[in-house]
């Protein structure tokens, strides 16, 4: 790859297309959520910010995928910590934009987006996958 005065090479362009046209496919095999259950995967990795505070707290099916991939059946988690308190949860927390995970059996959590490299870590310690 080639940065020549304000702009890439061509080949270094033709490259990236390349690589962009590949991936034209991955958005058409999504799953809608209702389609999705637990049982195929190894992690469910919800990645948090304001689309999953305003539009997954209240889709109609994520819980159950939630709860179906948690060891204790009965203990559902959901996203707003209101929600969390409401229910008898203990809820951690750190400072904002301070990376901080916490590890519940195979429920993994990561505040902000900060944490996400340490959450991944700690999935991948509990998949028992060295990296």
């Amino acid at each position: 790859m080639e940065y020549i005065g304000d702009h890439y090479d061509d080949a270094t362009i033709a490259s990236q297309r390349a690589y962009l046209d590949n991936l034209k496919q991955e958005p058409g095999a999504t799953l809608a959520l209702e389609d999705v259950a637990a049982a195929p995967w190894d992690v469910v990795f919800q990645v948090g910010g304001h689309g999953p505070m305003q539009d997954l707290a209240v889709h109609p099916t994520i819980g159950d995928l939630f709860r179906d991939v948690l060891d204790d059946q009965d203990n559902a988690p959901w996203l707003l910590e209101d929600r969390l308190r409401l229910a008898g949860a203990l809820y951690e927390a750190e400072p904002p934009w301070t990376p901080h995970v916490v590890v519940d059996g195979n429920l993994i959590t990561g505040q902000q987006q900060v944490s996400a490299e340490k959450a991944a870590q700690a999935v991948l310690e509990r998949l028992k996958i060295a990296v």
